[in-house]
């Protein structure tokens, strides 16, 4: 590519600093003004013409120093704007490349800790069903025990409240293990590197507008200015009112 020199001659700001003379003498001029006759009216009209010249003739002078610059400034913009675009293009696809690793290496972290978790819940109900078990002993021998006591036979109603103390200190056993079994925490499947780091971002996607709380919806006001404009209040847009204002306009 063949090489683009890029030039900007140096400005002269003595034009702009006598204008901006003028401008500040006019405005004291036209403050100590006064409309009080037709005379007065029209003098008036003639002074605003006037400031109205020198502005444009300001905006003249102004262009002349910006049009070069701002030519200067696109054509900067435009040699940097390609590799700018090709390297935003390639940091996208390294980032999307770099997520898709981390969603899947972390899908694959998840279904490892619901596998885990699942077996810990497996050996939950099973230590809950042998406390079940053991509950069911305690109370048939407590049973047997009451029924034994009843019928006189005191030996073995000793056995029977004994095998009832055996049974609930298995039940209890089986409560406390239940309760220490927990599933190991998966640790993350990728190590930190330094300078990067991945972060939620979290975004609003209306998908129902008319359930929309009223705060959250912005009237269109350029198309209202403009329907304004158009119609000059002969169309009614319920909640709103078309207004009007004098303008004073010269040349």
């Amino acid at each position: 590519m063949e090489n683009a020199i890029i030039e900007v001659k140096p400005i002269s700001t003595k034009e702009v600093e006598i204008r901006s003379d003028e401008a500040q003498n006019s405005l004291v001029m036209v403050q100590a003004i006064k409309v009080k006759t037709q005379e007065d009216y029209k003098n008036t009209a003639g002074i605003l013409s006037e400031i109205k010249g020198k502005a444009n003739e300001l905006e003249a002078e102004r262009k002349k120093i910006t049009i070069p610059i701002d030519a200067a400034k696109n054509a900067v913009q435009a040699l940097f704007r390609k590799p700018k675009e090709i390297l935003a293009e390639a940091e996208r696809i390294v980032k999307g490349k770099l997520l898709g690793y981390e969603q899947e290496q972390e899908k694959i972290r998840i279904e490892a800790q619901r596998k885990l978790d699942e077996e810990a819940e497996k050996e939950r109900q099973r230590k809950q069903k042998q406390e079940d078990e053991w509950r069911a002993k305690e109370q048939a021998n407590r049973d047997e025990y009451e029924k034994l006591l009843a019928e006189g036979n005191a030996k073995e109603a000793e056995k029977a409240r004994l095998a009832a103390e055996k049974a609930a200190e298995k039940a209890e056993e089986r409560a406390e293990q239940k309760e220490d079994v927990e599933a190991p925490v998966v640790a993350a499947r990728i190590e930190k590197v330094k300078g990067l780091s991945t972060r939620k971002e979290w975004y609003a996607e209306v998908v129902d507008f008319t359930a929309l709380p009223n705060e959250y919806k912005i009237a269109n006001e350029t198309m209202l200015n403009k329907m304004a404009k158009a119609t000059k209040d002969a169309v009614k847009v319920p909640g709103v009112v078309f207004k009007s204002r004098d303008v004073m306009a010269s040349r």
